[in-house]
């Protein structure tokens, strides 16, 4: 009985067994899955030094620059000068109804006569008391009462000399006078107007120097220096000239931009106002990396990449930023990218059978 009952239990673990042996069999006759190999043509990323540039938009600006306005207010009677007249310093733009101003200076000028004339009158009380009191004829407080009011006139008329100055001020500042030699290059206020204090009635531009008023962006500010050289061209005439940066502000302005100003190196008049192209080279060199623009697969897409051999001869995709076509003979784009570095491989022909991992087999042969 136990051995009837051991039969077929063996037999089971004898047909597991056989057939473990032949999936083995099975699986050891299977041949290996051969690596991938492509044929490629490569390159070298090379470090290149190159002079960081840009070209902005400008307007020209003399740098003696003034919004002529008056001091005080009143109604604009006269206009002496229009839109692109020339002035000379000192010379009258415009005048105000000065006939309140005029009656001030008047009324300023009584006033003070009148305490000038009393002022005479006690400065002979004075005297007359002096003498009287000596011979003992008046009071000590008669002679004191004189000379007190003596010192009150006094004080009464340096006020007056004030008050006249200041009346003869605002008369004079009723004719506006240019500053400086220059052009007028805006009216913002008609005759019959009424202006308060500080209003601008006049845009005026000097003859000296001519700048460029330029808006510089985040990344420009980054190698830009004052004392950089600028190339400067009025499009609408094709001269160029030469500039010099002479200020780069520190903080952007609300659009997000850097004010700066560039001046001309020129004796010709510019006119101002007038739009230009900046051409903007920084003083210092940097480097930055380069590989053939044949290299960057789909370029202009969201996530452009090169293939790079690694140490094993095995295609790496590695993920750039291309940052320039740099138009020589080469054709070369310059990029950004964390996992590259100057000496390493990238595949330049025959890429386009790479799959990551791949073993590549380099050539020398022009793809066609």
């Amino acid at each position: 009985m136990g051995l009837e009952t051991t039969r077929p239990a063996r037999s089971a673990a004898w047909w597991v067994i056989c057939a473990l042996a032949i999936g083995c069999a099975s699986a050891a006759a299977e041949p290996p899955t051969p690596t991938r190999e492509v044929v490629v043509r490569v390159a070298e990323v090379r470090e290149a030094a190159v002079r960081p540039n840009t070209i902005l938009h400008g307007r020209t600006r003399s740098t003696d620059r003034a919004t002529a306005s008056f001091v005080v207010g009143g109604r604009l009677v006269e206009r002496r000068v229009d839109v692109g007249d020339r002035v000379s310093s000192g010379q009258t733009l415009a005048r105000l109804d000065a006939r309140g101003y005029a009656h001030g200076v008047e009324a300023a000028s009584a006033s003070l006569a009148e305490l000038e004339a009393r002022r005479a009158q006690l400065a002979r009380d004075e005297t007359r008391l002096t003498t009287l009191r000596e011979g003992g004829v008046v009071a000590a407080a008669d002679l004191e009462s004189v000379r007190t009011a003596v010192a009150r006139v006094d004080e009464s008329r340096r006020a007056a000399r004030v008050a006249l100055d200041e009346a003869r001020r605002q008369r004079d500042e009723s004719v506006l006078r240019a500053p400086f030699d220059g052009v007028v290059r805006a009216v913002l206020v008609d005759e019959g107007t009424v202006v308060a204090p500080g209003t601008p009635v006049f845009l005026l531009a000097g003859e000296g120097p001519t700048e460029v008023e330029l808006e510089v962006p985040e990344r420009v500010v980054a190698w830009a220096r004052v004392g950089d050289r600028v190339d400067v061209e009025l499009p609408s005439t094709g001269e160029r000239f030469v500039g010099e940066v002479v200020a780069l502000a520190d903080a952007a302005s609300p659009t997000g931009l850097f004010p700066a100003r560039a001046r001309l190196q020129t004796e010709t008049p510019i006119a101002s106002g007038r739009g230009t192209l900046v051409t903007w080279r920084g003083a210092e060199a940097a480097t930055e990396l380069r590989v053939p623009l044949a290299a960057v697969v789909d370029p202009s897409g969201d996530r452009p990449f090169v293939w790079r051999v690694d140490a094993e001869g095995r295609a790496e995709r590695v993920e750039v930023r291309p940052l320039a076509l740099r138009d020589d003979e080469t054709s070369e784009v310059a990029l950004a990218a964390d996992g590259l570095a100057v000496g390493d491989e990238v595949v330049v022909a025959g890429h386009g059978a790479v799959l990551p991992g791949d073993l590549v087999r380099r050539t020398t042969e022009t793809s066609r």
